[in-house]
């Protein structure tokens, strides 16, 4: 059967802003989480990295998308989402965000009792300050 693009996509938007309950229904539906079971695929998820990078595919793909491309979805698409993420920030990232800038202030702190007085002092200042907050990472 011959399709054709436009009225497919045109079919696709109109049939979607209506699905949302569908799709509630669809994510109620899920008895096993994604997450698992993408955890359990990681060794298929390497390969396909792998098998995209060594055979050219990933790197054309990035290649296909101009500075303008980017930019143009970005301004459009990104912002929006972006601060519609932004507004609807959970509070498990806000705890992270909290826990963060604490740790950034104990940083700063010690930071704060180290010599200052040459430009030695104030490169292991900065060396300091960057493994400090490399450390955080892996905590």
């Amino acid at each position: 059967m011959a399709t054709n693009p436009a009225a497919t996509l045109k079919k696709w938007k109109q049939n979607s802003a209506n699905a949302q309950e569908a799709y509630k229904e669809g994510v109620s539906a899920v008895t096993t989480a994604p997450t698992q079971l993408a955890a359990a695929a990681v060794d298929k998820y390497q390969r396909g990295v792998n098998e995209a990078v060594s055979s050219g595919r990933f790197v054309n793909n990035l290649n296909a998308v101009s500075l303008a491309d980017w930019q143009t979805a970005a301004k459009e698409k990104g912002a929006a989402n972006f601060i519609n993420g932004v507004t609807k920030i959970s509070a498990r990232s806000a705890k992270a965000m909290s826990d963060q800038q604490a740790y950034a202030e104990q940083v700063r702190q010690q930071i704060a009792s180290m010599p200052n007085n040459t430009e030695a002092d104030a490169e292991q200042r900065a060396l300091a300050a960057i493994r400090l907050m490399r450390e955080y990472k892996k905590r």
